[in-house]
């Protein structure tokens, strides 16, 4: 592997570090799904183990901060939205409709009943504004944290 999107840290991160990287590779770090609901640093450090092969590869460690290009999102959102609409983007996800399912969605989210995220969704496409139906369409690409401030920025379009 020479370069690994890691959003989920902890062993699983550990593991490929150890097992998979190519010499003078480069893993990006982007969410950290072991270390929610902790107290952990942020990045969270390596194994000792997997420290070790990433110091004698030359593995490069490098935090991404989505923030850092808030100039191109436009262009980056315009891009993946016609990815989508022509269906060259893939992705899974599994919806209930109305508030009365959420608890029927959570469920079956929780027994693993869902391909890809479980929605449930509240208000029809049709009846929000564009900006905000591009959005929806976008979504399930974007990271889980940064979804509410791009969400106020597509409610300004």
């Amino acid at each position: 592997v020479t370069i690994y999107f890691d959003n989920v840290g902890g062993k699983m991160s550990d593991s490929i570090v150890s097992r998979f990287m190519a010499p003078n590779s480069q893993v990006v770090i982007c969410g950290q799904i072991d270390m929610y609901d902790t107290d952990k640093e942020y990045p969270p450090p390596l194994g000792n183990d997997a420290e070790k092969v990433a110091s004698k590869l030359s593995i490069q460690r490098e935090r991404y901060l989505v923030f850092n290009y808030e100039g191109k999102f436009n262009q980056g959102l315009e891009h993946l939205a016609k990815l989508a609409a022509s269906e060259q983007l893939k992705y899974m996800e599994t919806f209930e409709h109305g508030l009365n399912s959420a608890p029927k969605a959570f469920c079956s989210m929780m027994r693993g009943g869902n391909m890809g995220k479980m929605l449930v969704q509240c208000v029809e496409d049709s009846e929000l504004p564009s900006s905000l139906r591009l959005f929806n369409t976008l979504r399930p690409l974007i990271p889980k944290n940064i979804r509410g401030a791009l969400a106020e920025k597509f409610v300004k379009l």
